[in-house]
């Protein structure tokens, strides 16, 4: 038997229990803080970021204010960091948000989603269809919930997913993709005031900026 001091220096490995990490997913890094954010070819033909959007800056870097009760284009903090950051709808019209190549999802891109995934492009209660939205494997949705005034609501229930369209009810509200998980809900005409944070995914439409495939 070898016996080592604690002082001295040893070579190290590790055990890999997660599969996944063996074959990551394609991946696109976000130029204005060089975050890498998972990327999958949907069923609809398009290239979805997989991750919840979670950086504080715009794409040349200069910083999303933070939150201050949403009147602005702001961003606030989740309280996990697998829910990504919560914006307001004003942050998707910055022209600095998008690289070039990248595309805030607008109302018509979630419905035909929906119909690739095998749904119906109307609101419905889908457990067939809403698990492949939260599939790890698939869309990976995250059910993060938004910020309101009074704090984060509905984490773990709803999910809120920005588009770039406005909602035809009135200039207050924007339209958005919602996930309801306690009925395997899944709305495609959800509107939502647009001083309220929530989840953000993009489309990348460039594919050289894919790396890893």
């Amino acid at each position: 038997m070898n016996i080592g001091l604690k002082e001295g220096g040893f070579s190290l490995r590790f055990l890999i229990n997660d599969a996944s990490l063996l074959n990551p997913d394609p991946y696109v890094i976000y130029p204005g803080d060089n975050m890498i954010y998972r990327v999958r070819k949907m069923p609809d033909g398009r290239w979805w970021t997989i991750d919840n959007h979670d950086s504080k800056v715009y794409a040349d870097g200069s910083p999303i204010d933070s939150w201050a009760g949403g009147g602005t284009a702001q961003y606030s903090e989740n309280t996990k960091d697998v829910y990504g950051k919560l914006y307001t709808w004003l942050v998707t019209q910055q022209a600095n948000l998008c690289p070039p190549g990248w595309a805030v999802p607008v109302k018509d891109n979630f419905v035909a989603l929906d119909i690739a995934l095998g749904g119906t492009g109307e609101n419905r209660r889908d457990d067939v269809t809403f698990a492949k939205y939260t599939d790890t494997s698939i869309w990976s949705g995250k059910i993060g919930g938004r910020i309101e005034n009074i704090g984060i609501l509905y984490q773990g229930v709803y999910a809120y997913y920005l588009s770039k369209s406005e909602s035809s009810n009135d200039d207050n509200t924007c339209s958005v993709l919602i996930l309801g998980n306690r009925y395997k809900e899944i709305d495609l005409n959800g509107i939502n005031d647009k001083k309220h944070g929530l989840s953000l995914r993009f489309i990348i439409e460039d594919e050289n900026l894919i790396l890893g495939k």
